[in-house]
């Protein structure tokens, strides 16, 4: 290999290595191998380009030595070209490649073209490159020009990347910062936001319990009216007052749970239920204002449905009563249908179906996607006409999601609507009886009822900073003989029962000075320090706990849990019903005699025998209990029960031909219409007989239908006897057919 093919190919291994990463620094020293090959002292490479005013000027790539005394290398042999001025002479040059000459008396110059790149200057000392040398520079220099451009290249790339990294840098800075920023927007924004919902919370809290308190003691005063012999006419606006005041606390109860849904506040129980209870309370509720515009209201449930349930009861009856009372309200004429049917079921649970269906005014096709909205109604002229807020269906929709449900409406103007919707719930566990053992049943002396513990003697503390409150439960508690002191706040309560022996204290939560919770914290510290005083033993035992009892018009969950934190022992909410107050006094009262009669002899009060079925002193009907649904308007009740007897009759005389045909359906209608009368009418009996007769259809088997017929027709006979000798008015009864 001569010595120019070696320089040939010396030189490419070095433009091969020139394109790794440094390859700036290799291209350098490969040039250098170069014009030691070539006998040069110093070299550069050059581009030519024009400036802003359009001359022509050298810049330098690289060059070997590197500028001295801040002139390029080149500009010696640039001096020699005798033109002027130096764009001039750079014209000429560019035009006469390659250029040979003298740069001093020792030192040649070689100006070369490097194709589509620029120009190569080589200086050689003592005598010129020769032409054989210079014939076989060109491939070489076309090599030199694509790895020059290569490295200007990858010059602008790094600049690029270099400059685009900067930038990304700064971008990534500036992005965390505001990210940073963000977060704590954020982190903001949440806090304040539950400051919001905490505000709006106390602030519903509050306001409920500002609305409720004038409004409980409008009920309350009512209620004690109602039991006064006036007027009919007079009657009838106290009657106009009560319903109205209790359709604003309905509103009021409405508000409340919306805006608790909305925060995400409101919490589902879970606790075993009957849903047949629920169904029969369903009926108990609105089969009064059901006759009294004359429609049919039935509910039914599947025979094979599982009726053991866990879940929230009260929110389920909610949506129910919902729905219901938009059947009732909304129906003229016809009937309201109340169905529950199971969807599917396992051992662990069930989805259950339920349709509240009506043949009602109906609801139009295109404002049925939004009736569950917020405060809409299927019309403008509804909320006139009818009343309400629009917010019971949009309160259903969001409690039947929380229950893992859906809920829907299919409805045609003119003929009626059918809501309906899904609940998943729990399946109560039913224990098994062992192989040949029989299912435990109650035991014999087990009590079925709360002991009567006369009122007479027993010393009520009555703790309220509202008079009208204060005025009507100190009415209802001495009505039936209970002895009440009263006290305005927290502080007086504390000081009385401090100084008096209580058997029950009936104690409102927020009161000036000192509020309920304080106080019977108080009060519970009070009966632990007499404790330790008695030195603990028989005489300890004897310091009862005294059973406090909150009273709140706060309608939320966690005002429960507070009164119980506080030591109170259980809970109601205003507005006070008498029934209510009465029972939850009787039964705290006889909780506490029960345990002191354990302590004293080991055993438990003895329970009054209840009037069962095998009595013959049990009447067919209680009538105190029924006037009382009727809110004591005899001569309705004396109304309701001309019609049920009328229909009774009628009824029997179809039901005798049904069950001779085994017409299950016609047993199943007329068994349940009876049952649904009877109940009403607290004919417990009669409503029993009815079920029997009921389920025997169900089930599709009639065998005893007839028995239960005779039975039925026995007690409706002992009915009429009984209201013939009882009633004030006896209502006139049809002559049997």
């Amino acid at each position: 290999m001569d010595r120019f093919t070696q320089i040939q190919v010396f030189y490419e291994i070095a433009m091969s290595i020139g394109n790794s990463l440094e390859m700036k620094k290799m291209l350098r020293r490969s040039f250098q191998v170069y014009m030691r090959k070539l006998g040069c002292c110093s070299g550069a490479v050059l581009q030519a380009h024009r400036d802003a005013h359009g001359a022509l000027r050298l810049e330098t790539v690289f060059s070997i030595p590197r500028h001295s005394g801040g002139l390029p290398i080149y500009q010696p042999a640039l001096d020699h070209i005798p033109e002027a001025p130096e764009d001039s002479r750079l014209e000429s040059l560019m035009s006469r490649l390659p250029r040979v000459g003298k740069v001093d008396s020792t030192n040649h110059y070689h100006f070369m073209n490097l194709p589509d790149f620029g120009i190569l200057y080589l200086v050689k000392s003592n005598k010129p490159l020769n032409s054989k040398i210079l014939k076989s520079l060109p491939p070489l220099n076309a090599k030199l020009a694509s790895s020059c451009r290569a490295c200007l290249q990858n010059d602008r790339v790094e600049k690029v990347v270099k400059e685009r990294t900067r930038e990304l840098s700064r971008a990534n800075q500036e992005l965390h910062v505001e990210i940073k920023e963000r977060q704590r927007t954020e982190e903001a924004l949440k806090e304040a936001k539950q400051s919001a919902d905490q505000a709006k919370s106390d602030f519903l809290a509050n306001m409920s319990h500002e609305i409720r308190t004038p409004l409980n003691g409008i009920l309350g005063m009512t209620e004690l009216m109602s039991e006064l012999s006036m007027p009919d006419s007079q009657k009838d606006l106290l009657d106009t007052i009560t319903t109205e005041a209790n359709s604003l606390l309905w509103i009021i109860n409405d508000v409340l749970d919306f805006s608790k849904i909305e925060a995400g506040k409101l919490e589902l129980e879970a606790q075993p239920f009957d849903l047949r209870e629920v169904m029969d309370e369903l009926m108990a509720s609105f089969s009064l204002k059901a006759m009294q515009k004359g429609l049919v209201l039935n509910t039914r449930l599947d025979p094979g449905l599982t009726a053991e349930l866990i879940g929230d009861r009260g929110r389920l009856r909610q949506v129910l009563v919902n729905l219901v009372a938009n059947a009732l309200k909304f129906t003229n004429e016809g009937e309201v249908v109340v169905t529950a049917a199971s969807l599917a079921s396992d051992d662990r649970r069930t989805t259950i179906r339920f349709r509240v269906s009506d043949t009602g005014i109906g609801i139009p096709m295109e404002v049925q996607g939004s009736i569950f909205d917020s405060f809409t109604q299927a019309d403008g002229s509804t909320t006139r006409k009818y009343g309400g807020t629009g917010l019971g269906t949009a309160i259903s929709k969001q409690l039947v999601e929380l229950m893992g449900g859906e809920i829907g409406v299919n409805s045609t103007p003119g003929k009626g609507s059918t809501f309906w919707f899904t609940s998943v719930f729990p399946v109560q566990e039913q224990a098994a009886p062992e192989d040949g053992e029989e299912a435990p049943k109650p035991e014999e002396g087990a009590p079925r009822a709360v002991p009567n513990i006369p009122p007479e003697g027993r010393r009520i503390l009555l703790a309220d900073d509202y008079p009208t409150n204060l005025k009507v439960a100190q009415a209802h508690l001495r009505s039936v003989g209970y002895h009440v002191d009263t006290a305005e706040n927290g502080k007086q309560a504390y000081e009385l029962f401090s100084r008096n022996s209580y058997d029950c204290v009936l104690m409102d939560v927020q009161m000036p000075e000192m509020d309920g919770y304080e106080a019977a914290r108080r009060i519970r510290d009070y009966e632990e320090a007499l404790r330790r005083e008695s030195g603990g033993g028989h005489a300890a035992s004897e310091i009862r706990r005294t059973p406090i009892i909150a009273m709140t018009a706060h309608a939320l969950k966690k005002c429960r849990r507070e009164c119980l934190d506080a030591g109170m022992d259980d809970f109601l909410t205003k507005p006070l019903r008498r029934n209510d107050l009465l029972a939850m006094v009787a039964g705290r009262l006889s909780s506490v005699a029960q345990e002191q009669a354990a302590q004293r002899g080991g055993r438990r009060l003895p329970e009054p025998h209840p009037q069962g079925e095998d009595s013959e002193n049990r009447p067919p009907i209680d009538y105190e209990t029924a006037l009382e649904e009727f809110l004591g308007d005899a001569e309705l009740l004396r109304e309701v029960i001309e019609g049920f007897m009328c229909n009774a009759g009628k009824q029997l005389t179809i039901l005798r031909r049904a069950v001779a045909d085994g017409n299950m359906s016609a047993v199943c209608k007329e068994a349940h219409a009876i049952k649904g009368g009877a109940a009403n009418l607290a004919a417990k009996e009669t409503a029993r007989l009815a079920s029997e007769l009921e389920e025997l259809g169900l089930s599709g088997r009639l065998r005893g239908g007839s028995e239960i017929l005779d039975r039925m027709e026995a007690e409706l006979t002992a009915l009429k006897v009984f209201l013939k000798l009882h009633m004030p008015e006896p209502p006139d009864f049809p002559e049997k057919e």
